[in-house]
């Protein structure tokens, strides 16, 4: 046990608040900013929003933060809890793949709800974030040793890393010392929660919720406690009775010297070029790359997708058509690219043609193959060949990153969903260098958020 494993989280975190004003850095976070921005807008008009929305009728705080989809403006955590609900309300989020997270979900809406509350700084709310996505990524890393711990873990590790994600991101805004701190680590532990039932969820609703919603919320809450003068032990994750033992298992200490030698986290975090599942993300760039190749849906006899073991589960024939990678390697192979409304048709299975080629796909769960966002998708033709693609890296993933543009086009194509163009437009240079007057166009284009007619016609035909 390493001694004042809480002071030394913390001191760690303070020493790392410089590398997220390197110039590469701040690109990476202002492009997470917007990638996460267009996940919150896009989301309030999917079910999970919508739900968000509702329960946000219910509540009378006022403030000064905003909120998708409501022209007032409500108190900080209210904020936060539905803007963290509706980036997630699809899988058009970002992904750290090394910890197992969704960092952008919730760390973005409590950077901004807390930088509104506040009247933060450009540069501050861009810090903010940049540290959340560093604290998600050492607690997962200090709570689980392995790689395949995270995976089979029963415990949410999407939910915990976004609570100590939000839990940074609003301390660093309320500009906590090292002794208060202590306190912030205290309430955040006690607020740790999630389950790995979320897998499930076939309404995208309580998954939202698992990982993104509750631990931005908590994390926030944490932080009002504290900001109140509320004290807390000094030393959560130390001693006989601590944050790891509570959990059954023995922090991964070696994870402090990973985490310091490491690139900002934000650097190494996945953008999703396809809105679906993670696990489904390279097999349906290997499905356009065979139809872009000249294999069409009459010369297709059997469809193989081969995916990490590890992984083939989580987009094993999902009742949600976007997690469903048979689903979207057969539509993908039949209109040779994938679209947000293909992979969000809910019908897209029943129509002849997909179903067709549908039936002949199966999945396949390679053990030898290293559970990381890859896939191999093989093809038998009718004239006795076949052909085969396996992707790695996925476009948008750290080591084949989206450029500027493709991320702001990806953007502006979700905003579509709940925003007019000038309000697109806005949002994306606000984005740009951020600032107090970006932060105010943020805020706006939040609270103009609006059913635009777009998903209600790719979710009902």
């Amino acid at each position: 046990m390493v001694e004042d494993l809480t002071g030394k989280v913390i001191t760690h975190l303070r020493d790392r608040r410089p590398l997220m004003r390197d110039p590469e850095t701040r690109e990476h976070i202002e492009l997470h900013l917007l990638d996460t921005l267009a996940a919150i807008i896009s989301g309030r008009v999917m079910p999970a929003g919508e739900a968000a929305g509702r329960w946000l009728e219910t509540r009378g705080a006022s403030g000064r933060s905003s909120a998708a989809g409501s022209s007032t403006l409500h108190h900080v955590e209210e904020a936060t809890f539905v803007n963290a609900v509706c980036a997630h309300a699809d899988e058009s989020d970002d992904s750290h793949e090394p910890s197992r997270s969704h960092p952008g979900a919730a760390i973005v809406p409590v950077a901004l709800a807390v930088g509104e509350q506040l009247g933060s700084s450009g540069d501050d709310v861009l810090d903010a974030i940049g540290l959340g996505y560093e604290n998600c990524a050492l607690m997962n890393w200090l709570t689980w040793k392995t790689d395949r711990q995270r995976r089979r873990a029963h415990r949410a590790t999407h939910g915990l890393a976004s609570l100590w994600g939000a839990s940074a991101a609003a301390s660093t805004l309320h500009a906590f010392d090292d002794d208060t701190m202590r306190s912030m680590v205290a309430y955040t532990g006690q607020l740790a929660s999630g389950l790995g039932t979320w897998l499930r969820d076939t309404h995208h609703i309580e998954k939202a919720f698992a990982f993104s919603g509750m631990g931005a919320w908590n994390g926030v809450r944490a932080a009002e406690l504290v900001v109140c003068g509320w004290p807390g032990v000094r030393d959560s994750l130390d001693n006989e009775i601590n944050y790891f033992s509570a959990l059954q298992l023995e922090p991964a200490v070696e994870a402090l010297e990973r985490a310091a030698k490491s690139v900002p986290i934000v650097v190494e975090t996945n953008i999703k070029r396809y809105c679906v599942g993670s696990p489904a993300q390279a097999a349906v760039q290997a499905a356009e790359e065979l139809s872009a190749a000249g294999i069409t849906p009459d010369r297709l006899g059997a469809v193989r997708v081969v995916l990490p073991e590890d992984l083939a589960y989580i987009v094993n024939a999902r009742d949600m058509s976007n997690i469903n990678v048979q689903y979207l390697v057969a539509r993908t192979l039949v209109d040779g690219t994938c679209t947000f409304a293909a992979a969000h048709d809910e019908q897209g299975a029943t129509k002849l043609e997909v179903a067709e080629v549908l039936a002949k796909t199966t999945l396949i769960g390679d053990a030898d193959l290293e559970p990381k966002r890859q896939a191999r998708v093989e093809v038998d033709l009718t004239d006795g060949s076949s052909e085969s693609r396996h992707v790695f890296p996925v476009r948008g993933t750290k080591d084949d990153p989206m450029a500027r543009d493709e991320v702001e086009a990806k953007a502006d194509d979700l905003l579509g969903m709940a925003l007019a163009a000038d309000d697109r437009a806005r949002l994306i240079e606000a984005c740009r260098g951020l600032d107090a007057d970006g932060i105010k166009v943020i805020g706006e284009c939040l609270r103009a958020a609006h059913d635009t007619g777009v998903y209600s016609s790719i979710a009902h035909g």
